[in-house]
Parts: C-alpha cells; structure tokens; sequence
C-alpha cells in the first residue's frame, strides 16, 4: 500500500471517530413533548441530554420541583411554569415567537410562578418577547392595558422606597427629592456624588465568579421566599456581535411594540441577582413610506426594553446590564408624480431603562455595570416635486418638494438613587449618546416648457429641506454625547423655455427658477461633548428658463432664490426682418441757353444783426449712487440660566433687522466664531436670528458666560452691505448636590 493511501485511511478513521462521540455526546438527544395542559405531582427533572418542547401554549404545573439540567423550549407559543417547590435552571429555557402574531396575542414569551427560583451563573435564558417571572399570579401582565402600565412604572419616577432608576429627565424629579443631581462639578473628580463615572471598575469574570448556591436551611432544607437569579438573559433578540452559546434570539414580532422582563417578587421575598448577564432589545424601527402617497409619513422607533425588579430585599453582586437601543425612525419617500410633495421621516425612539426597587434591604456587594442604549436615529425624508408638463400655451408648473428628516432619539436622563443604598460606589454607567438626526432631500420638479408663440414657459418647484436635529442628552456623573445633526439638500427646479416666435411672432418667455430653502440638522447636546451640526448639501436656486426666439424675443426666466441664487435663463433670439428704405433720385432741369447779365449798382449792406440759430439745451447726465454701507445698533442680550431647573436649550433672545437693513438686504450673516454654548440660527427669509443658549459647558457650577458678536449685512447680489454687533452676556446659577 503507498503512502498516501495509507494517509488517507488514518484520515477515514479519524472521520469516523470523531463522528461516533459527536453522535455519543449530541446525538442521543431524547425529546420531551408537552401539547397539552400538565400537572406533575413529584419532582420533574430533564436530563442535560434531553430537549423538552411545550406545545400549544400549554401551561406546566408542578407541586413539587422542577429541574432543567437539559434544554426546554417552546414551539410557537409561549411558556408557563406554575412552581410550587423550587424551579432550578442549569441549562437553557428559551421561547421564540413567530415573526407575526394574531391580533389578540400580547407576546407573552416566559412566564414563571414560583417562590423559590435559582437559577445558575451557566444558565441561559432568551425570548423574543414578554419575561415575567413573579412570586404569585396575581402579580402578572396578562393584557396589553397591564403590559403597557408595566412598563410605562419601569420608566417612572417613583419616591418613597429604596431603589435605583430609572433613568429619568431632570425635569421630572421634584427639586427637593434626596438623591436628586442638580449640577456636574467637574472639578470635583470622579469619586464624589451618587454615580461613579470611573470605567476602570474592574468587572468580576463571570467565568471566575463563585456559583449562587440554593437556599437551604441548617439542615439542607429549602429556605421559602428566596430567589438566587444569574446566568445569561438574552431578551427580544440577539446582542450586537455572535450571540451567546446555545441561543438564537430573533428579534421580537412586528406587532409587539414594548418589550418588559418584569422580576416581581413581593415585599416578603429575599432576592439575589448575582453573575447575571442582561441584554436587552433595541426598539423596534418604525414603518417605512416608501413610495406609496405624495404624503409620505414613516412612524416613530419603538423605545426599548424596560427591566422591573421589586422584591422586600434585594442584593446585586455582579451584574452586567446591557439596555437596548431606541428603534430607529422609519424612512419616508414621496412618489415621483408630485404636485406638492411632502416627506417626514419617523421620529428615533428612547434607549431602554430600569428600575429595582426594594421594600426593607438593597445591597450592592458587587459590581453593577449598566450599559445605557442609544437614542434612535431620526428616519430619513426625500420628497419629490413632478416635471410640469410641456403645452402649448400653458404648460404645467414644477412640483413643490417639502422634506424634514425625523429628530434623533434623546437620551435626556439622570439616575437616581432613592434611601440607604449600600454599595453605590461599585455602580459604573457607560456613555449615553443620543439619536442622530435623518436627513431631508427636496427634489422641486422642472416647469414645463411652452411651444406655442409668445407663451411663456412654467416656473419650477420649490424645494425645501430640513434635516432632523441629533438627540440630546443629560447626564450628571457619567459620561453622555448628542446625537448629530442631519444633512439636507434643496435642489428646485428649473423653469420652463418659452415657446418659439417668427420673424412675425414674438417668443416666449422663460419661466422662473424655483427657491431653495435647506436647513442643516441641529446637534444634539452633551456634557461629554455635543453631537456634529449637519451640513447643508445643496442650496441653489433652480435656473431660469430661456426666452423663445421671435420678433421679439422673449425673456430668460430669473433664477430661483438661493445660496447662490439661480441663473437666469438665456434671452431669445430677435427674428425680426427689417424692409430695405426706397432710394429716391434727383434730376436736374434741363439745360437754358446763357443770358448776359448786366451788373448794377452794389446796394449797401444792411446795418441789421444775422439772426444766429439757438442751440438745443441738452438733460444733464445722472451718475448712479452706490448704496450706503451701514451700521446696525442691536441691542444686547442677558440672560439667567439655573442649572437643572431652566430648560436646555434655552431661547435668550431674537435678532431683527427687518425694520433697519437697506431695502436692497439679502440675508445676514454672523461673522464671529460661537462658543459651543451659544447658537444662531438666521431665520425667516434670512434677515431674523434666534439666539439659544445650548447648555453645552465645560464646567457645571455658577459663572458669567460673555461673547461679542459681529454680524454682516448682505444684498441681493451677494455684497456686503453693512454690519451689526451686539453682546451676549449670562449668569448661570448651579446649586449644591445633595
């Protein structure tokens, strides 16, 4: 035998042996079916080697134990687990839902009734949809009304008890509520205050961390009213990156708008949270109008999950939670066939929030890592205004195109710690950003142009576009970053050709280029730092159509209103004819035979003056006068800003030149570079200016804020004019933490 066939025996039986303990460890996988209603009166246990599957949404009731050391799972519907004794989970219990549900399933993914839970530091959980487990069945979510309320609480406010979360906006805490932030003192350093900012707080490896034992007694009996949670949870669908060993979880059913994993364990219950990895969804996106309406709308992002834990006492000691991102805002696009066409893209939705509350006792005795989700992204906007059809006399005006790209999602949230909380310091927050801004695209449609003799050519569309502001955020002891803005583009049309004319008919004139309005999306604002201004893309006033040639010509259309203005549209050509002038000729008499003249006497010359002729007085020639340069007197702006109480940003004051600039003023332009705590942004047909003051600061404490501002005058032919200047002073008042 050679060599190689030798090789590739070995190889063979290689194969074969690998394969026979693949089939030895996996492949003798038993099945467990549960299609209908159960009740196990002793202790159930499923094998590590065993798949259990409820079917039918068949509810598991269990008088005694139940252990799951192998994999149980639904098909289709959801799962419930009614556990008098101990529920023990060391493997996997997962529910997938399908992708569409019928009109009258909430989504519920696992629910569990027990008093005593422990579940494992190995165990993996996931659903696509609702997790509920609670202490007693009174306590669950069965209808939409309860599951909205559920999780309208994890996203509340709620003083009184001991507890942490949620993330809530500044305005929405009472100013004398314990624990509230009102100002970040960036001097103080990272230890000082209610959170940790520090991301140096070393995580405990959950590999590493000590296994949760099972409650039990001096003598090795369960203790009531205890619940040990870890292991992984994967809620709603699949984290960024590979998902965990063992799941797949698909994102959850389109007509499931909120997802809750709600931990209700009554006032009597001990709960421990200990290795325990969290990851919750990102909202759902919302409903794109693609093409369907000449008034395209996308919808909002859902928000994202809500987490809800409530127990008498609580104890965390490494846990690891990922709260999900705002859904995106869905896109919007008109069709093509426009008159007036409008675009609004959806709204970003909120990043996930939390709340743990406890009645007598809550602990932190290891790290409590908390990952904030983003805003979601605004959905974009394009809107197209329809070509003008051609005629012979009267053609059709462009289409007009209005598009506004949805707002980024904000992120406009502190966290509160209510009552004696041991062990806050072991608490880090990550970065908490906010959704950028969708962008607006406005196509105006080209007018239609004209045939006919000294028809004129359609104007075209306008187009206007506005992109969607970067969310904000707030934050006080932890790090947070706006949102960017959005970029927009206005392209309008061009005006129609007028209709052609003879050496007898006059030409057409041309149509008018249509106007172009864009407005870049705002930033968002960030303490850490705020988000990018968008850009404007395009803003050129549409072209002007051209004259028909003819006798006479017909008129190039003016240029639609920009930055810069359009062009205006070529003349026509002059096809008159002039008639040649009739040449007359003069004869001269005929000839005379020549007679003798006789001289006589020379008469004396008269004394009488030779009347001279009057020259005609000529109109003296005007010299044109230049506009003047100017200079405008504004007044200055002051304003108060307490920290925490005024609302950001803040409108400090309007700049109007309407009244004063040359009658000949385009727009105004400021020339002074901004800080990034103040904002202008010119407005109404360029000669008006709102000033906002963002809150953007480096330092969060009491000062005087001053900047002078310099502004320039500019005409319509694009030329500097004049100039104004102003000031701009603020008192900003911060208030001591508690």
């Amino acid at each position: 035998m050679s060599k190689i066939a030798k090789l590739l025996s070995v190889i063979v039986i290689l194969v074969l042996i690998a394969g026979f303990f693949w089939w030895y460890q996996y492949g003798q996988v038993q099945a467990m079916v549960f299609d209908k209603d159960q009740t196990f009166t002793e202790t159930l246990t499923i094998p590590a080697t065993t798949n259990g599957v409820v079917k039918n949404n068949a509810t598991l009731n269990f008088e005694k134990d139940l252990i799951v050391d192998g994999k149980l799972s639904c098909d289709t519907g959801r799962i419930r687990l009614n556990v008098k004794g101990t529920l023990t989970i060391n493997n996997t219990l997962q529910c997938n839902r399908p992708d569409i549900l019928s009109e009258d399933d909430i989504g519920q993914g696992i629910i569990i009734v027990a008093s005593n839970v422990n579940i494992s530091k190995d165990a993996m959980i996931g659903s696509n949809g609702h997790v509920q487990v609670v202490t007693d069945a009174s306590k669950l979510a069965t209808d939409q009304g309860a599951i909205d309320k559920l999780y309208e609480d994890a996203g509340t406010y709620e003083s009184g008890k001991l507890h942490i979360g949620p993330f809530t906006p500044l305005e929405q805490i009472p100013a004398n509520a314990p624990g509230r932030p009102l100002t970040y003192d960036s001097r103080a350093g990272l230890s000082k205050g209610l959170i940790n900012q520090a991301l140096t707080v070393p995580f405990i490896p959950q590999a590493n961390a000590a296994a949760p034992q099972p409650a039990t007694d001096a003598e090795g009996n369960p203790v009531a009213g205890t619940v040990r949670i870890g292991g992984t949870w994967v809620i709603g669908g699949n984290p960024p990156g590979l998902p965990p060993a063992r799941l797949d979880v698909p994102t959850p059913p389109k007509n499931i708008k909120k997802i809750i994993l709600n931990f209700d364990f009554g006032k009597d219950n001990n709960v421990t949270i200990q290795n325990f990895e969290l990851h919750g969804p990102n909202g759902n996106n919302g409903q794109d109008s693609n093409k369907e309406s000449c008034n395209a709308n996308g919808t909002n992002g859902s928000n994202a999950l809500r987490f809800n834990v409530y127990a008498g006492n609580l104890t965390v000691n490494n846990f690891n939670l990922h709260l999900g991102s705002g859904g995106d805002g869905g896109m919007a696009e008109t069709t093509d066939d426009c008159e007036d066409a409008k675009a609004k893209g959806g709204n970003g939705g909120e990043a996930g929030n939390f709340r743990m509350v406890a009645e007598e006792n809550f602990n932190i005795t290891g790290a409590l890592n908390i990952y904030p989700g983003k805003g979601g992204k605004g959905g974009d906007a394009t809107a197209h205004g329809k070509k003008g059809e051609d005629a012979a006399c009267k053609p059709e005006k462009g289409g007009d195109a209005t598009a506004n790209g949805g707002a980024g999602g904000d992120n406009k949230k502190v966290l509160v710690a209510t009552g004696t909380i041991n062990g806050k310091d072991n608490i880090t927050i990550g970065m908490m950003t906010g959704g950028n801004g969708g962008d607006a695209t406005a196509n105006g449609g080209d007018g239609g142009n004209a045939s006919d003799k000294g028809c004129a050519g359609a104007n075209g569309g306008k187009a206007t576009a506005t992109g969607g502001k970067g969310g904000d955020t707030t934050c006080a002891k932890f790090p947070c970053t706006g949102g960017d803005g959005s970029n927009a583009t206005a392209k309008p049309g061009n005006g129609g050709n007028g209709g052609q004319g003879s050496s007898k008919d006059p030409g057409g004139n041309g149509g008018k280029g249509g106007n172009a309005v864009a407005k870049a999306g705002a930033f968002g604002i960030g303490k850490t730092a705020n988000g990018r201004e968008g850009v404007i893309q395009s803003q050129t006033g549409g072209n002007g159509g051209n004259g028909g040639d003819g006798c006479g010509p017909g008129t190039g259309g003016k240029g639609g209103s920009g930055k810069p203005d359009g062009q205006k549209g070529a003349d026509g050509k002059n096809l008159c004819i002039e008639e040649p002038k009739k040449e007359t000729s003069v004869t001269s008499p005929p000839s005379e035979p020549a007679q003798l003249i006789v001289p006589t006497t020379t008469p004396t010359p008269s004394t009488e003056p030779i009347p001279t002729e009057t020259p005609t007085p000529t109109e003296p020639t005007s010299t044109p006068t230049e506009t003047p340069f100017i200079r405008v007197n504004v007044n200055d702006i002051i304003f108060l800003h307490a920290i925490g109480t005024t609302d950001c940003p803040q409108n400090i004051g309007t700049i109007n030149l309407k009244a004063s600039a040359p009658a000949n003023a385009k727009y105004i332009r400021i020339a002074t570079k901004l800080p990034q705590w103040l904002s202008i942004n010119v407005t109404e047909g360029g000669l008006v200016a709102n000033v906002t003051f963002t809150c953007s600061l480096q330092n969060y404490d009491s000062q005087t804020l001053t900047k002078s501002i310099q502004g320039e005058i500019i005409s319509d032919g694009g030329e500097v004019i004049g100039e104004f200047s102003f000031n701009v002073t603020g008192e900003i008042q911060a208030t001591e933490e508690f």
